[in-house]
């Protein structure tokens, strides 16, 4: 029997609706970022599971930023049942996000 289940899960998670499914509720997440959190600039999915928050940096630490930011993400529609993610929060005047850029925050959401 838990093989089925688990046949079943692996089945749906692959299924194209599934995967769009996901892809829509990644694309609400960006859109209600902004408007709930006004000092975020910018905001993009550096992969499945990794959202990154670009912020002007004020000389604080912001894992608050990132913590909020987690319980936003439980009230945009088609939130996934259960989801790992990660957030980090970068300042937004820098190059680039790359291994050396300048992270300002990192939160880690249990959806």
């Amino acid at each position: 029997m838990i093989r089925f289940t688990i046949a079943v899960l692996i089945a749906v998670a692959a299924s194209p609706a599934f995967s769009a499914a996901v892809d829509d509720w990644e694309d609400a997440v960006l859109a209600r970022i902004p408007e709930s959190f006004p000092m975020v600039v910018d905001a993009s999915w550096e992969r499945p599971g990794s959202l990154r928050l670009f912020v002007e940096d004020n000389g604080y630490g912001r894992n608050g930023v990132a913590e909020t930011a987690c319980g936003t993400l439980r009230y945009v529609e088609g939130t996934p049942p259960t989801r790992f993610i990660t957030v980090r929060v970068f300042n937004a005047g820098s190059a680039s996000v790359s291994k050396g850029s300048e992270m300002l925050g990192y939160g880690e959401c249990n959806l």
